[in-house]
């Protein structure tokens, strides 16, 4: 079929011509109909907010009107034109993965004085293909504003402004960082760590807390820069608390900072002052123990058991963590006696446990106990095994040799395979 000869024989039609089937000859449109018009305002409502989605999923931030990236300006227009006009829509709220049709999403995009603009009047109304297209157009009219980088400064100096766009993506080791960002909000809520608004001034080393753009974030690592690079403005490792990681500029993310109302810094206590003083970094310590404990019961369901032994971990102190014993059913609700325990400089603490658990399976402890509030429940972390045995399995476990090994059942001894 050769579509030259009938090119040749259509006039010049609108969209709206051509689906009333005005002037169709051959009748190719003889069985279409147009489809309602709010299906079609739906239908691109749906595909741009499906757009932002994406690009939140990806960047792990909101798009900015402010960006130097054309589409991401355009992302930022249509968010928050949909939040002003659209914030009731079901089918929108229904793919809001991110919460961003809330009044708090609105507020924020005010606060960080992105133009949300104040049109009051009636939504106008769609009737036709070349409406829906005016719908999306509109974004891209000249007098929008939003190609009128006005914040941003001419070329040559444009050049010299911090990277501000640094790719977010997933920490593969973010298990070292996670009791850090517990520890940091412990020490917030007992008023050991203070919030401070963050000044042109302030200086960002390894080690530091801030919260940007509503998520905490810590300075990992501070790269050394070369005779030729920018000595004061580095690439660092940033790891966010939702387990991403970034390698920001050091300039970007104090402007970042700066620039936003609730950009903070978070100030530590006498002991990181003491401990930069020192210069010891948060590398230098152990990002947790392993413990094994014995039990003190005189439950006669558990005095029958001569090798029991708890195993577990903790990203605190010891002694913080079992100084609740004789309330908490994890000890049995009994006292504890510590007979060893490893640090883990180099090795999940919480993976470590696990494997000895698995590799312990047969040996763990099978009875169901009444808890002082009448509750029953069956211990987890409990093993009946020689305590030589817990040693031999997390030092094979840490030098990567347990997999040449099995437990034999019977004795209750490690034995190679």
């Amino acid at each position: 079929m050769k579509l030259s000869g009938i090119k040749d024989e259509l006039p010049s039609l609108t969209f709206d011509e051509i689906l009333s089937g005005q002037d169709d000859p051959h009748g190719l449109l003889k069985n279409i109909k147009p489809k309602n018009s709010s299906n079609k305002l739906q239908s691109a409502l749906v595909s741009k907010f499906d757009e932002i989605n994406q690009f939140i999923d990806q960047k792990s931030r909101l798009p900015e009107v402010e960006s130097s990236d054309i589409t991401e300006m355009i992302l930022a227009e249509s968010l928050y034109s949909i939040i002003e006009k659209h914030s009731d829509n079901n089918i929108l709220r229904q793919m809001d993965r991110h919460n961003l049709l809330t009044k708090a999403v609105a507020s924020i995009a005010i606060n960080r004085d992105i133009n949300i603009k104040n049109n009051n009047s009636k939504a106008e109304e769609v009737t036709s293909l070349e409406d829906i297209f005016n719908v999306a157009g509109d974004l891209l009219k000249d007098n929008s504003g939003i190609f009128e980088l006005k914040h941003i400064p001419k070329t040559k100096q444009n050049k010299e402004m911090p990277d501000d766009v640094a790719e977010r993506k997933e920490c593969p080791d973010f298990w070292r960082f996670k009791p850090l960002f517990i520890t940091m909000h412990q020490k917030l809520k007992d008023g050991e760590f203070q919030l401070q608004k963050f000044s042109n001034n302030s200086q960002i080393r390894e080690g530091d807390f801030f919260i940007l753009k509503g998520v905490a974030c810590f300075v990992d690592s501070i790269a050394k820069v070369s005779e030729r690079e920018d000595v004061h403005n580095p690439r660092m490792r940033l790891i966010f608390e939702n387990g991403l990681e970034s390698n920001m500029l050091m300039r970007s993310l104090a402007a970042s900072l700066y620039k936003e109302d609730n950009g903070r810094r978070i100030l530590q206590g006498a002991d990181a002052v003491t401990e930069s003083l020192l210069n010891i970094s948060h590398k230098d310590k152990p990002l947790g123990y392993l413990y094994i404990l014995r039990s003190l019961s005189n439950n006669p369901t558990l005095t029958v058991y001569k090798n029991l032994y708890k195993i577990g971990f903790t990203t605190t102190t010891i002694e913080d963590r079992i100084k609740n014993a004789e309330n908490d059913i994890a000890f049995l609700e009994a006292p504890v006696e510590l007979v060893k325990f490893f640090e883990c400089r180099h090795v999940d603490p919480h993976k470590l446990e696990r494997l000895t658990h698995t590799f312990l399976e047969a040996q763990r402890l099978k009875v169901t106990l009444i808890g002082k509030d009448g509750s029953r429940y069956q211990p987890q972390e409990w093993f009946n095994v020689p305590l030589g045995t817990i040693i031999e399995v997390v030092k094979k476990i840490s030098d990567g040799t347990i997999n040449q090994y099995r437990m034999n059942n019977t004795t209750g001894e490690v034995v190679r395979k």
